[in-house]
């Protein structure tokens, strides 16, 4: 019974997160930023994957909150031109990697991860996370570029939000 439930639960998990990637390529289609969509999506994934954090308690909250996400990054991609929108863009990708770096990974209460698979995680978000802020800071560099690394300043932004909701949320169930 136990197995049918974790295969039942990976199922949902899957078809929850090809449901993330089609809407986020559909909002991507609209907007007309698809490569953006792509370029968040990957770095979001990639890094969240083994930094953990915040998850809401189902795949439909799982899903509202990262449209919410997506779509709050793609509105204010399509806003945020300041004169020093490359001054903010890299202020937040520092203060992000540094937060991913320090806190990463946090671990979810009823998941709790082995020393061995947090030594793990701890270095493969950190090694994806400095490969991604330095992208991130040649691109911004990069005139012709430059408005991709709005979506990946967000992914690292939104990632460190997580990390530090699953550290919030962690602390206050042990009450």
């Amino acid at each position: 019974i136990l197995n049918k439930e974790i295969d039942n639960n990976g199922l949902k998990a899957l078809i929850g997160f090809l449901v993330n990637i089609a809407i986020v390529i559909g909002i991507g289609i609209a907007f007309n930023t698809l490569l953006h969509s792509i370029i968040f999506l990957l770095c979001y994934c990639l890094i969240r994957k083994f930094v953990g954090g915040y998850y809401a308690h189902n795949n439909r909250k799982r899903l509202v909150i990262f449209l919410c996400i997506f779509i709050i990054t793609t509105l204010f991609s399509k806003y945020i031109y300041i004169k020093s929108y490359k001054v903010i863009v890299a202020l937040i990708s520092v203060i992000s990697f540094i937060g991913i770096y320090i806190l990463s990974p946090v671990e979810h209460r009823n998941n709790p991860l082995s020393n061995e698979k947090i030594n793990k995680y701890k270095k493969v978000s950190r090694f994806i996370a400095i490969i991604v802020i330095i992208c991130n800071l040649i691109i911004l560099n990069n005139h012709r570029l430059s408005n991709y690394s709005i979506y990946i300043s967000s992914a690292l932004f939104w990632i460190f939000i997580m990390l530090f909701l699953g550290i919030i949320k962690n602390s206050s169930k042990g009450t």
